[in-house]
């Protein structure tokens, strides 16, 4: 699902990829794969460097609902899908645990008038803009 994130001052911050805290797109079961295994390195932190910025996360979800609602699920799938991945079971322990702290961070993070006021809306109106499967060759 799409969500427009405005990062481009935070490219300077990693010199061969963008910033692990942009790193968030959950859409199959590859993509489950894909963020468990970014998951099983870096910590959750408070900054960017060699780590996943979960100040940064909850700051921006907590000024945007639909963003904050679908990272949300992603992660609720994320912790299910642990159970049948093939890391060992002290890198499924580490990923499940950083998941927890960055839910923890993301509920303990303070909300915009905006947020609230949609959150109230909540899922009886779409909250995502479907993206479209691109085929390359």
């Amino acid at each position: 699902m799409s969500n427009e994130i405005h990062f481009t001052a935070r490219l300077e911050i990693d010199s061969s990829t963008v910033p692990l805290a942009e790193l968030h797109i959950v859409q199959n079961e590859k993509h489950i794969q894909d963020a468990i295994t970014l998951l099983s390195e870096p910590d959750i932190g408070k900054g960017d460097k060699e780590q996943a910025n979960g100040a940064y996360i909850a700051e921006t979800l907590g000024n945007e609902w639909r963003f904050y609602y679908a990272t949300s699920e992603n992660l609720a799938k994320l912790k299910v899908f642990l159970d049948n991945c093939d890391l060992v079971k002290q890198d499924n322990q580490a990923v499940s645990e950083r998941i927890d702290r960055l839910q923890e961070t993301t509920e303990r993070w303070p909300k915009t008038l905006r947020w609230k006021l949609r959150a109230k809306v909540g899922t009886s109106t779409k909250w995502y803009n479907a993206v479209e499967e691109v085929q390359r060759d």
